[in-house]
């Protein structure tokens, strides 16, 4: 398989793993034309010119350069990076240039701004003031946070200590608690007891 082969099947598997936000494109340094591109959306097509610098010397240039901003025909904001790619001896043959369609991502943040710029009230005592249920799920997650963790992660000693933890803080004085503890925790009932015993 040829070098350029190779680039246009990485190009292609770039494109198809981020598609639609993603496009490839491949120029030639010799020849400062656009030898190939996947997912096209910026306009080019194939023996486009590259307008790359003329001056430039790519075999002393860093091997990525980016990540930087541009635009699209439309004005569009991307985030793009450029690879310099050597040939068999070592020269500097061709640039891969990978552009990210940022819009999707603009969206989802200006969202979740707007959703966490909300001021929030403090939890009305009427329903929170007895809820046992959600003070469990609120040191539950402090302990994850402490430990960097998740509960699919947590092996046998973590997930009893953690139990400990709860019984101490007197999370299983409720009735029912001893449940839904071991439902949290992906355990059956009779080891929640096994490790109150193990104390």
């Amino acid at each position: 398989m040829s070098l350029k082969t190779s680039n246009i099947h990485i190009a292609e598997g770039l494109s198809k793993l981020f598609y639609p936000h993603v496009e490839v494109v491949l120029h030639s340094i010799a020849h400062n034309h656009i030898i190939h591109i996947a997912n096209p959306f910026s306009g080019r097509k194939v023996g486009d010119p590259s307008l790359l610098d003329s001056g430039t010397d790519w075999d002393a240039s860093p091997s990525i350069l980016g990540p930087y901003e541009k635009k699209d025909p439309k004005g569009n904001a991307m985030r793009s990076i450029s690879i310099v790619l050597k040939n068999a001896e070592n020269e500097a043959d061709a640039l891969m240039c990978i552009n990210f369609d940022t819009r999707v991502f603009e969206k989802i943040q200006h969202l979740l701004g707007g959703f966490f710029a909300q001021s929030l009230t403090a939890k009305p005592d009427a329903l929170f003031k007895d809820d046992w249920q959600e003070r469990i799920h609120a040191y539950v997650h402090r302990y994850l946070q402490d430990k960097g963790a998740s509960i699919e992660s947590l092996n046998t000693e973590a997930r009893r200590n953690l139990v400990l933890e709860l019984d101490r803080a007197g999370a299983l004085e409720a009735k029912n608690a001893t449940e839904h503890i071991a439902k949290i925790l992906n355990i059956s009932r009779g080891t929640v007891y096994n490790y109150l015993r193990s104390e």
